[in-house]
């Protein structure tokens, strides 16, 4: 499939660099057939995606679904994201799970000595800040 500036026309899969008939139908969310040349009408993507521009990332998942790191769809964001709207985003380096972006909104630390206290990474019980001294 073409990268969306190409509309439809392409030399090589996602590269706006290769367009070559740039006057043609744009073919997303599905997928341009060479040999036909014309748009596929029966979409291919990965599941519980409605927009993609290959057969397995997805670009905009279905409701109540997000879109991972790895351009697939879940229910749920892996370890070390949190959802934003239908994205999973990466938590704070502080957090190893977390519910925003920021490090007051660690659910875990990535430290083990660390532990979440209002959102923030503390040491945990038995251990204190080495000053650097």
């Amino acid at each position: 499939s073409c990268h969306p500036e190409c509309n439809g026309i392409c030399a090589q899969n996602m590269d706006s660099t290769s367009c070559t008939d740039p006057q043609t139908q744009y073919c997303s969310p599905y997928e341009y057939n060479s040999t036909s040349q014309s748009c596929n009408f029966e979409p291919t993507c990965v599941d519980n995606c409605d927009l993609c521009y290959n057969t397995i990332e997805c670009q905009d998942c279905s409701p109540g679904y997000y879109l991972t790191p790895s351009k697939l769809c879940s229910e749920t964001c892996p370890t070390g994201y949190y959802p934003n709207g239908e994205v999973c985003e990466k938590c704070h380096s502080d957090c190893s799970e977390c519910t925003g972006p920021s490090d007051s909104d660690c659910t875990a630390c990535v430290d083990p000595k660390r532990t979440p206290v209002s959102g923030i990474c503390e040491c945990s019980e038995g251990y204190f800040e080495n000053s650097g001294v």
